[in-house]
């Protein structure tokens, strides 16, 4: 096994354990987690993947993006808490292996290593890859940019 593949699977299994370890066991909190899965949970009722509503008004403060997401984890998983929130855990966890290549393509792969870990066990971090929210998409695809960027200038 490679040592990129190690290094890998270990900030999977990091960042998959503080993610999705008891992920739907406290109820929706804040105030936009609520509204965010109430509107994915709008949607799903009515068979809407187009025009997000919220107590039957149209919603526009979210980008769409988390309410597709949503609602492809509601028709897998039911309407609840945990299926509300895997979609930003999930790019979490993504999030994490993207840092892992960042660090690995503009130092070294431990460099990489840490640098994803370190991130997966940040607070901040953690609270954001936990919720219903569009921060963790925001953040990952941020992070998809900036790797893309990376990688068509360092040939």
């Amino acid at each position: 096994m490679s040592e990129t593949l190690r290094y890998q699977l270990v900030v999977l299994a990091v960042a998959g354990t503080v993610f999705l370890v008891n992920l739907g066991g406290a109820r929706l909190f804040d105030e936009d987690e609520p509204k965010n899965a109430a509107c994915g949970q709008e949607m799903f009722a009515a068979g809407e993947w187009i025009v997000p509503s919220f107590n039957g008004e149209l919603r526009t403060d979210k980008p769409i993006l988390l309410y597709w997401c949503m609602l492809a984890s509601f028709h897998v998983l039911g309407v609840n808490e945990w299926s509300a929130r895997l979609p930003s855990a999930l790019f979490a966890v993504g999030t994490t292996l993207l840092v892992y290549q960042l660090g690995r393509r503009l130092f070294f792969a431990p460099g990489g290593f840490w640098a994803a870990l370190v991130l997966a066990t940040s607070v901040m971090f953690d609270v954001a890859g936990r919720a219903a929210t569009p921060d963790s998409t925001f953040v990952f695809f941020t992070t998809l940019t900036l790797l893309m960027f990376v990688v068509a200038t360092s040939r």
